[in-house]
């Protein structure tokens, strides 16, 4: 009786570290789904703020030299 009761707590046991484990995987996958999105946004934003700069710079350099050569 003894030997069955035992088995059933390692069972019980062998479960609930199994489904923890799995709680946790699905965990690590949430975070490193939203860090992959954060890493996409930031590098979307950079693309877009090189572009501004770049296109910022150019106007500029455009006024300037119309400007030098009136």
């Amino acid at each position: 009786m003894f030997h069955k009761n035992g088995i059933m707590q390692y069972v019980a046991f062998s479960v609930w570290v199994l489904s923890l484990s799995t709680m946790f995987s699905r965990f690590i996958h949430v975070v490193a789904s939203i860090s992959t999105l954060f890493l996409f946004i930031v590098i979307y934003y950079s693309i877009i703020w090189i572009y501004h700069i770049l296109l910022i710079t150019h106007h500029l350099m455009d006024i300037w030299i119309s400007h030098f050569y009136e």
